[in-house]
This record gives C-alpha cells, sequence and structure tokens, in this order.
C-alpha cells in the first residue's frame, strides 16, 4: 500500500533541468539542494531521523575540532572498523541511517554530500557504516546484498513503466544512449518524498502542454516516477579491458511492464553557484562475487514483473543475488523485503 507521504512532491528542494541540463547533456538531473542548515532537523520530523541528524552533525563536529582534526577522525574510522557482527551498536546505527533515508531522500543525500571543508564529509562516515554492514554479513552474501540494496537505495518501488524516451550523455567517460524512463509508482517501499516528474522527458515532448497533461492523467491514478538507465552499461567481464562481448544490460525496461526497482542518485556534476550538485537517478548495480580480482559481476537492480506458467506474478532475478531463487513470487518478494525493513526498525 502506497503511504500517503508518497504523495508529497517536493519541487521546491528539486530543480528538474530538460533540453541541455547543466551538466552540458541532454539527460534528466536533479539538483538536490544543501540543506540550509545544519543539521536540517525538524521538529517534525520522525524521532529516528530527528536523532541521526543531530547525532552525524554532532560527529562531524567533534572529529574536526581545530588542532585535533586527524586523530579524532581516525577514533571515528577505528570505533566503525571494531563493528564485525550486528551488535547492538550498529543495529542502532543502521536503524537511524534507514529511517533518515526513508523520510526524504533527497534531504538524506544532499546532507551526506554536503561541502562542509574543513569539516570531515558526512558520506566518508556513511561509507564507513556500509562497510561495517558488509562485514557483519561476511558469511552471507544473500543477507548482504539484500540489507546494501536496502541502506544504499534512495528509492525500492514496484512500478509500471509507462513511458520511454532516449536521450544522449556521458557514461564510463564515453556519449551514449540513457533511457528516461516515467513509471507509475504502484507501491512505494522506500523513500517517502518523491522527484517532480518533466513533462519534457515524455513522449509527447517537446509539446510540454501534452507532456503535462499526460503526467497529471498518471498522477491521478498513482505517483509519477522518473529515472535513468544505460543500456550499454557492462553486466560482467575485465575490470581494465573492454572487450565487445561483455555482458551488457541491454533495452529491458519497455513500456506496460512493471518492474521492481531499487534506485539511487549517481552524482553527475557540481553546481558553481552554491546552491547544491545536480543527480542522475538510476538503478543499483549490485556487486557480485567473482573468481578474481580481474573481474567483475554485477546485477542491475530493475526487476522485471512477469506471470508464471500458473499465473503467478513473479519477480525476475536471474543472477540471485539475495538467494531466493530466480523467480519469487511477487507477494512473496516484497514480504521478505518489509519484513528486514521491519526488523531494521525495530531495533
Amino acid at each position: 500500500m502506497i503511504r500517503h507521504t508518497a504523495l508529497l512532491i517536493l519541487a521546491a528542494t528539486v530543480l528538474v533541468h530538460a533540453q541541455r541540463n547543466p551538466c552540458g547533456e541532454t539527460g534528466l538531473v536533479y539538483q538536490l539542494r544543501w540543506p540550509e542548515r545544519q543539521p536540517p532537523v525538524s521538529i517534525y520530523m520522525p524521532y529516528d531521523v530527528l536523532l541521526g541528524y543531530i547525532a552525524l552533525d554532532s560527529i562531524i563536529n567533534w572529529a574536526t575540532t581545530y588542532n585535533e582534526t586527524w586523530g579524532r577522525v581516525q577514533q571515528v574510522r577505528s570505533f566503525l572498523e571494531r563493528r564485525t557482527s550486528f551488535d547492538d551498536t550498529l543495529k542502532k546505527i543502521v536503524r537511524s541511517l534507514y529511517a533518515m533515508a526513508d523520510y526524504d531522500p533527497m534531504l538524506f543525500e544532499a546532507t551526506l554530500r554536503s561541502f562542509r571543508w574543513p569539516q570531515l564529509p558526512p558520506h566518508m562516515i556513511y561509507g564507513g557504516i556500509i562497510e561495517a554492514v558488509t562485514r557483519a554479513w561476511a558469511n552471507d552474501l544473500g543477507a548482504l546484498h539484500r540489507d546494501l540494496v536496502l541502506l544504499e537505495a534512495d528509492y525500492i518501488a514496484h512500478v509500471k513503466v509507462v513511458d520511454t524516451v532516449h536521450r544522449s550523455g556521458k557514461f564510463e567517460l564515453d556519449w551514449t544512449t540513457l533511457v528516461v524512463t516515467t513509471c507509475q509508482v504502484l507501491d512505494l517501499i522506500k523513500g517517502q518524498v518523491l522527484p517532480p516528474c518533466n513533462p519534457a522527458f515524455t513522449h509527447t515532448a517537446p509539446e510540454v502542454q501534452a507532456g503535462t497533461k499526460q503526467l497529471k492523467t498518471l498522477s491521478s491514478s498513482g505517483p509519477c516516477l522518473q529515472f535513468t538507465y544505460v543500456p550499454n552499461a557492462r553486466l560482467s567481464g575485465t575490470t581494465d579491458i573492454i572487450e565487445p562481448d561483455d555482458e551488457r544490460l541491454g533495452h529491458v525496461i519497455t513500456p506496460g511492464n512493471e518492474y521492481i526497482v531499487m534506485l539511487t542518485f549517481p552524482f553527475m556534476c557540481r553546481d558553481t553557484a552554491g546552491i547544491g550538485d545536480y543527480y542522475e537517478l538510476h538503478p543499483l548495480a549490485v556487486e557480485l562475487p567473482c573468481n578474481d580480482e580481474w573481474h567483475f559481476n554485477v546485477s542491475i537492480t530493475a526487476y522485471p514483473i512477469t506471470t508464471d506458467s500458473s499465473g503467478t506474478a513473479v519477480v525476475r532475478m536471474p543472477k540471485n543475488e539475495y538467494g531466493w531463487g530466480t523467480e519469487i513470487p511477487l507477494t512473496t518478494f516484497k514480504q521478505r523485503l518489509l519484513d528486514r525493513i521491519r526488523e531494521i526498525r525495530n531495533y
């Protein structure tokens, strides 16, 4: 069930740019505004969110006291490095971290990546927490991949694709095709504040008025969400050489079909005006084990929903990254995610 907060579209916090965007490309980017104050708290925030932002700000301020910066930074790192299992400390940290990201992903990402020189960058603390979770699940790769997706994804949603538009942009330093995907959100699992959809990135563009009408019709039946994926993205191969036969994603997301997507904001370019940097919104890439360090293998978290021979809706995960199998009933898939989220919230 889509929670009512998912309907909040805070255009004031996100600026969407079409045509030639501020990064010099033609894809869809979002400007995530840096918080006007630190910590970016409000009395209306849930307790875990409020506590998380205050704790993060306190750690940053303590770790970067004049003349003691690097010694205290190392103490913070050592504290996180000592977390090798889901002890009570790591559980409380993960609980607040998830709550902060779920409450408003755009505020969370902007806070993590805000410029606070000479203070410790917030994303360094976040990275240390993710490393601690990785150590905690060292002996259970399925649980590790599940938890990393739950923590690193800004949005997790069951969507129906209604439109795709091809644009050009840079990926791995080369110009390539980007596909901007417009979706109807059928069930929002994580990320309660959505960025506004842009009519310029619908199939009716450049007839923006018609595109606006299309998005209004879409929003009347469910929240709208737009993200970008790269058909040319490599899924496996060697780390230093691009081979013609490398496995690539391909044009796997098509209008009319449903998917489970886990999305994140990759950095695109800096803002020179001091307001906030620019990001795209992409499916996460889950790193899977390889036999040696010279190869890589990833899964892109845009899982198609189809029906099996009995007519049951199933989520297809060809690489079985969670250890649940390659075809999981949709209701089972979502319930397992929700069960783990409930565990995290109750830590």
